[in-house]
C-alpha cells in the first residue's frame, strides 16, 4: 500500500507540475473497535459526542502513517501558486478512505495517527484473514 500511495500522491503533484518523490510508511494493527468521534468509514456515521443508538466505532486499522517528502518536493510545494490547501497530503489521503489525526512533522518528514475503516478497504481484510489462517493451520 506504500508504494500506491506514493504513486498516486506524485501523480496528483504531478498534475499541479511539482515534481519529486514522497515515501510512506504504515505502521498499522487491526481492531475491532476504532472511534468515529472525528471520522468515519463513507457508509458510516461519526459519533462525536457518543450519543445513544449510534456506533462508536468500527472495525479497520490504526496505528502511525509517515511519509517523507523529498527536500525538492518540499521547496516546489512552498513556492507553487495554486492554493496550497490543494496541496495538502491530508486532504487527499482523506478523500482516499485515509484518516490522519494528531502528529508532527519537520522540513520533510511528517508523521501522524491514521485509521482506516475496514468497510473502506475489504480487499486488506482479505489479505488480513488470510495470513491469519496461514498462521494458524
Amino acid at each position: 500500500m506504500p508504494e500506491v500511495l506514493s504513486e498516486v500522491v506524485g501523480t496528483y503533484f504531478g498534475h499541479f507540475e511539482i515534481q519529486g518523490e514522497v515515501t510512506f510508511e504504515l505502521d498499522i494493527r487491526y481492531n475491532d473497535h476504532i472511534s468515529n468521534s472525528h471520522y468515519c468509514p463513507r457508509d458510516g456515521v461519526e459519533n462525536w459526542w457518543g450519543k445513544d443508538g449510534l456506533p462508536t466505532g468500527y472495525p479497520g486499522y490504526s496505528g502511525k502513517i509517515q511519509y517523507t517528502l523529498s527536500t525538492f518536493y518540499r521547496s516546489d510545494i512552498d513556492k507553487a501558486a495554486w492554493d496550497h490547501q490543494c496541496l495538502d497530503i491530508h486532504r487527499l489521503l482523506r478523500c482516499l478512505g485515509i484518516h490522519t489525526g494528531t502528529g508532527s512533522g519537520s522540513e520533510v518528514v511528517y508523521s501522524y495517527e491514521v485509521k482506516l475503516f475496514e468497510s473502506d478497504f475489504p480487499n486488506l481484510l482479505d489479505k488480513t484473514e488470510r495470513v491469519i489462517e496461514g498462521i494458524i493451520t
